[in-house]
């Protein structure tokens, strides 16, 4: 009776020896969930912000592009409106050209004519 005492005292301390080693194996794991679950959220954030930059980068570069569009636009008004006032400039002083010589001929003729005269 006595070894049986004994042997169950000895089976009683080897089920508390495995029971507080599964114990200790359960708080691990459950340390490491919190831990991995942190991560996790951490990482969710930093993925969150990420995304709310890259929309903001990428609403800058439509408004970008949409400037550079406008401008394009107006620079190509602003040169026709520039070859305009090239033909425009051109014309006058061909016909600025054209009364200084109908000028010299009257000029020229009435010098004569003058000469003439005296």
């Amino acid at each position: 009776m006595e070894k049986t005492v004994a042997k169950l005292e000895r089976d009683q301390k080897a089920i508390l020896g495995k029971n507080n080693t599964l114990e200790s194996g359960r708080e691990n794991a459950l340390n490491e969930k919190m831990v991995a679950t942190n991560a996790v959220s951490a990482l969710t954030r930093e993925i969150e912000w990420i995304n709310k930059q890259t929309d903001k980068e990428q609403q800058n570069i439509h408004n970008l592009i949409r400037e550079r569009d406008m401008m394009k636009k107006n620079l190509s008004k602003v040169e026709d409106t520039n070859n305009k006032n090239k033909d425009e400039l051109s014309r006058k002083q061909n016909y600025i050209s054209t009364l200084q010589e109908k000028l010299n001929l009257k000029t020229a003729t009435c010098t004569e004519l003058m000469g003439l005269i005296s």
